[in-house]
């Protein structure tokens, strides 16, 4: 294959990709002989560029080639090549579920949120805040037990509770296309039959809404009764958060 000289004051070689879709190139001024890769992403609006590191045109060729094809092939299924930091997407996740708190439908309180948030600190310790989302992979945590018994050992309830909170901004982040799969994969617990001591954010949830409804004039037009049902609501909701 022939290389076709360069323009300009910096290029000394470059090769198009696909009729012009990507190229590879030299840069005696950055990178001297080695050849590097570069393709316009167009839904994000970036140009996407790697080092091929090798100073060989056709194993340069070759390898901008393969890398071409998968990042169109990427591009085909929707997966986001830069995509946001795992530390964005906590914080956009948090901000989301801050709205829930003392909402009608989705109400959680202002300490569920923060237990919300201390449980994340665990998943961005272990990946890295600065991890881009779409490098993550499905089974990147599938030994959680493991990895966040290094940091700071918990109880089979809490690292369930995790897990499911983690799940859930996955599948929040699935929805939103922020993400490329709807889950993670966490490897099956030993001894995890029976019930839990801790509830899930789900659970909890439901609960509350259930406790609203069950007090509710709608249901309980007797003003006394409904005392008692309130009472009963505070103990319920009291006895669940302690």
């Amino acid at each position: 294959m022939s290389i076709t000289a360069g323009k300009g004051k910096r290029l000394t070689a470059y090769h198009s990709i696909f009729d012009g879709i990507a190229h590879i190139y030299q840069d005696d001024k950055k990178s001297g002989k080695v050849w590097q890769f570069r393709m316009w992403i167009k839904d994000e609006r970036k140009h996407y560029r790697k080092s091929l590191r090798t100073t060989n045109y056709d194993e340069a060729y070759n390898k901008g080639l393969d890398l071409a094809l998968e990042l169109s092939s990427d591009q085909r299924v929707g997966k986001q090549i830069f995509g946001i930091t795992l530390g964005e997407f906590v914080d956009l996740y948090l901000e989301y579920r801050e709205k829930d708190v003392g909402t009608e439908d989705t109400d959680i309180t202002k300490d569920r949120w923060r237990a919300i948030g201390c449980s994340l600190k665990y998943i961005i310790r272990i990946l890295g805040k600065n991890t881009k989302i779409s490098s993550i992979d499905v089974v990147a945590l599938y030994e959680y037990r493991q990895l966040r018994n290094q940091i700071r050992h918990a109880s089979l309830g809490g690292i369930r509770n995790e897990q499911a909170i983690f799940n859930h901004m996955w599948k929040w982040g699935f929805r939103n296309k922020l993400t490329n799969f709807e889950k993670l994969e966490f490897r099956k617990i030993s001894g995890e039959i029976g019930k839990r001591n801790t509830f899930t954010d789900e659970e909890y949830d439901k609960l509350v809404r259930y406790m609203r409804s069950y007090c509710s004039k709608k249901q309980c037009p007797d003003d006394e009764e409904r005392l008692e049902r309130l009472l009963v609501r505070d103990f319920v909701l009291i006895s669940s958060n302690t």
